[in-house]
């Protein structure tokens, strides 16, 4: 016996406010039996409850989509225990350089910053910043970003010195 898993995305032809197809963005060639365009993104998960219902890789997106919901919601460090269980699974699948190490690093680290626990940030923003530095030149936004967390958690920190370098470089890219 299996499970389904359906995952809708808002694409073209939804209405952002409601999410609904609207029939003014029918697509050309599709007549009157037009499809929502909302469906065009529609992924497909089939688990088998014997062997689990999720593999690891659907397990870690589950948990981060769960952290991010968390952290909007402002329930920050329920995202960054959601984060680190993440992390961990993520960690034992792919590559120590792999953008997706760095991308969960830094919203744990961000998810401690938000909730006031500056302490346990800091390592981690630390460790996201060779990350993208490892990165293709194209990624040059994301190391900005790594570095305008960390340069101001440094400066929240009340560590002026070790913060505008990293404020300063980040402007530079």
């Amino acid at each position: 016996m299996g499970m389904l898993v359906f995952m809708l995305g808002l694409g073209h032809g939804c209405n952002p406010r409601t999410r609904a197809w609207t029939p003014k963005h029918r697509p050309r060639g599709w007549g009157r039996i037009a499809r929502p365009a909302c469906w065009m993104w529609l992924s497909v998960s089939l688990g088998c409850a014997a062997g689990g219902v999720y593999s690891d890789a659907d397990e870690a997106a589950r948990l981060t989509l769960s952290a991010r919901q968390q952290y909007q919601a402002g329930r920050c460090l329920s995202a960054a225990a959601l984060y680190q269980r993440a992390l961990t699974i993520q960690e034992s699948v792919l590559p120590a350089n792999d953008p997706m190490i760095a991308r969960l690093v830094t919203h744990l680290g961000l998810s401690y910053r938000a909730s006031g626990d500056l302490e346990p940030a800091a390592p981690l923003l630390q460790r996201a910043l060779p990350l993208y530095q490892a990165m293709r030149p194209s990624r040059s936004l994301k190391l900005a970003n790594a570095q305008t967390h960390l340069g101001l958690l440094y400066r929240a920190l009340g560590d002026p010195g070790r913060a505008e370098p990293l404020l300063v470089s980040a402007l530079a890219l």
